[in-house]
């Protein structure tokens, strides 16, 4: 039986992290994927995971899904590596809150936390199939998993009007 490939973003902390913990224990089923924004604080979950786990197959990955830029580059890398991808976690999601009157704005020209949340999530997936077909996955089913937390289905959406 071959390893499943599974890639978590955002597996730094919180669900994420508490899911690769659990997927790492099981090292000889399945390869995780760190997705994570943070090289320090994704190595230092690759590392707690392996001290706990000293057989998982863990790995870190930098993406940073508020970056098309970075998306490209994580996709380009992964289809490099020759894995084959089997699921998919989209745990990743941050809230930067209102704490001023001037939004966050990434290179893309997009708000922050919507361009982690939601923006950043959409062309990861066709960045898949588009560029690099059906290829990059393993012989179907594959799986999608999105983890969002409350502050996307309970929060208020906070637009920001870039023509004022």
């Amino acid at each position: 039986m071959s390893k499943k490939t599974i890639i978590i973003t955002g597996a730094n902390t919180g669900i994420g992290f508490a899911a690769a913990r659990i997927l790492g224990r099981s090292g000889d089923k399945y390869t995780v994927i760190l997705a994570c924004r943070s090289e320090e604080r994704g190595q230092e979950a690759v590392r707690t995971i392996k001290e706990e786990s000293p057989n998982a197959d863990v790995v870190y990955m930098n993406l940073d899904l508020s970056s098309m830029a970075s998306v490209h580059k994580f996709v380009e890398n992964f289809h490099a590596s020759g894995r084959r991808l089997h699921v998919l976690c989209n745990n990743a999601g941050m809230n930067v809150g209102n704490t001023s009157n001037t939004p966050q704005i990434t290179q893309d020209g997009f708000e922050v936390t919507m361009a982690t949340n939601h923006l950043g999530k959409l062309p990861w997936e066709q960045i898949w199939v588009s560029y690099y077909g059906i290829r990059l996955f393993s012989k179907l089913p594959w799986e999608l998993i999105w983890v969002n937390f409350k502050e996307i289905i309970l929060g208020k959406l906070q637009l920001y009007d870039g023509n004022r």
